[in-house]
């Protein structure tokens, strides 16, 4: 009951006095048992129980903490990793070769801050400066493209000098046979070199 003041002209319920305490039983065992959905022994018990359900109604229960299993966390971490990396690599494709990503492997986990080391830098520029002079080296040695030019460039001096020798010797026929010879391999030569 509230602390209310009743007015003058009221009475008290049986069973209660004016402060609002319980002055008389009531409600007999039978009752409270059939109230209560219990079978108490008594009615002390039944008060007692009554009084360890008031003093649990409106606590507050703390939430338990769900527990994490620590090798998904890991899991999860290490595909967050590899899914960075993989980004990174899509978005600098200057370092997407395999001697790069080994080289970021060993210097760090992110390769956002490898790329930002000024030791890094300077490998990298000084391999890839390495690099570039091996591709322009393999263009201008291109041995099969060349070798088929300077062979056919080869086989016109030899029947240059065969159609020069016959001359020499007073072979008309032969020197003329040799200087077409020569004439062909050159123009051979001339037309493999620009259709490559």
């Amino acid at each position: 009951m509230s602390n209310e003041t009743l007015p003058q002209d009221s009475e008290p319920i049986e069973g209660e006095q004016a402060g609002g305490e319980n002055v008389g039983d009531s409600l007999s065992l039978e009752e409270l048992n059939a109230l209560l959905g219990k079978d108490f022994k008594d009615v002390e018990t039944a008060k007692k129980s009554l009084k360890d359900t008031q003093s649990f109604v409106g606590k507050k229960i703390e939430k338990a903490e769900p527990k994490v299993d620590p090798t998904l966390t890991d899991k999860v971490d290490n595909l967050q990793s590899q899914l960075n990396k993989s980004d990174f690599f899509r978005s600098n494709p200057q370092y997407d070769n395999k001697e790069t990503r080994e080289l970021i492997d060993k210097l760090g986990a992110n390769p956002k801050e490898v790329v930002e080391d000024e030791t890094f830098k300077n490998i990298f520029e000084k391999t890839s400066a390495y690099d570039k002079s091996q591709e322009s080296k393999s263009v201008l040695h291109n041995s099969s493209r060349l070798k088929q030019v300077s062979t056919k460039m080869d086989d016109a001096k030899t029947a240059m000098d065969t159609a020069d020798s016959s001359a020499a010797k007073g072979d008309i026929n032969g020197a003329l046979r040799a200087k077409r010879e020569a004439d062909e391999a050159a123009v051979a030569s001339v037309v493999d070199s620009m259709a490559k």
